[in-house]
């Protein structure tokens, strides 16, 4: 008899063990963020004033501003994907171009596993710009002040209603995302 309580307790006690390990792992796969960035950094940046700021001395009217965005991203072996968020700031004074600021901010990043297609491509094209955007902003608003002119206030972008925008876009550009 003592043989079969022993062996129903080392069987109960293996049991605990595959449970516990299983449950280890999944607490271990749920406190893994599902993004994950490895690197983020400037992949290219322009700044052009072909006149300086003086244009806007004694100026009568506001300068026109337009800024573009433009998101794209490719896999990338043994990481998992880059993304890389462009911004285009031009400002204008009737016909005279004050400035040209380009900014492309990239970031490496790595996706849980098990993240189905429709999460995946909201990650990359919704959650890694929205993480990245502040880092845009502010090295595109340092490019202006120090070409001389004031402060280019951006506003937080709606990365969700960009994405549905660009989704309306893409049946010509499959590839990229852009807002304007």
């Amino acid at each position: 008899m003592s043989d079969e309580t022993n062996s129903a307790a080392d069987a109960a006690a293996q049991d605990q063990t595959a449970q516990d390990q299983t449950a280890q792992e999944q607490n271990k796969q749920a406190a893994q963020p599902p993004i994950q960035i490895r690197a983020q950094f400037v992949r290219d940046v322009s700044f052009e004033a072909p006149n300086g700021p003086l244009p806007l001395v004694g100026a009568q009217q506001q300068p026109a501003i337009s800024v573009n965005m433009n998101i794209k991203h490719r896999p990338v072996p043994q990481i998992g994907h880059e993304v890389i968020l462009s911004l285009t700031a031009e400002s204008k004074l009737g016909n005279t171009t004050l400035f040209l600021a380009e900014v492309h901010y990239a970031a490496l990043v790595t996706l849980s596993e098990g993240m189905n297609e429709q999460a995946v491509g909201a990650a990359l094209v919704i959650e890694v710009p929205r993480l990245i955007f502040p880092y845009v902003r502010r090295i595109a608003s340092d490019l202006v002040i120090e070409g001389g002119f004031p402060p280019l206030a951006l506003n937080p972008v709606d990365f969700v209603a960009f994405a549905r925008n660009a989704q309306v876009e893409t049946a010509s550009k499959p590839d990229d995302a852009t807002l304007q």
